[in-house]
């Protein structure tokens, strides 16, 4: 059942690389399958708490970075506006009941590192868009979590 999750993933990851915006229909199916999937197997009590968890995590980080915005380009900035996308946004929502929070924060910080650096070795390539697929670049990193967890719970089973 987890890896029907990678049929959204796949559509979003395009979007957001060829069209730079992602749909509301896989960001849609995605949060379903998601917290659908983590509700069958792990039941509401836990889908909850891992929300409640990893929700305070994401908004400490966006606090982090709308103050960080706040110092740079000063009082009437508003992140949404060329900084961060909504779909980015609904994005990390739909994987919120996807981890502990401790594996979350790891996902989080290699996922965006990896970002950066892809980023960065895009614009020493030559090329001028400072836009970063975020959906896109993590939606990868999560393809290949998820991947990795798949085998891994399988040859455990072996």
């Amino acid at each position: 059942m987890e890896l029907l999750l990678l049929l959204p993933l796949i559509l979003l990851i395009r979007s957001d690389f060829r069209e730079k915006q992602v749909g509301i229909l896989p960001l849609l199916l995605l949060g379903i399958l998601q917290w659908g999937w983590v509700f069958w197997e792990y039941g509401g009590s836990l889908l909850w708490w891992r929300i409640v968890l990893n929700g305070s995590v994401l908004l400490v980080m966006g606090m982090g970075v709308l103050l960080y915005l706040l110092v740079k380009y000063g009082k009437r900035t508003n992140p949404l506006n060329g900084f961060l996308g909504s779909g980015d946004i609904w994005f990390l929502i739909c994987l919120l009941p996807a981890f502990e929070v401790k594996e979350f924060v790891w996902f989080l910080v290699i996922s965006f590192l990896l970002t950066i650096a892809g980023w960065m070795v895009y614009r020493l390539s030559g090329k001028r868009n400072d836009r970063i697929p975020l959906v896109g670049t993590v939606g990868i990193c999560y393809s290949i979590y998820l991947i990795y967890r798949f085998i891994h719970l399988r040859m455990m089973l072996l």
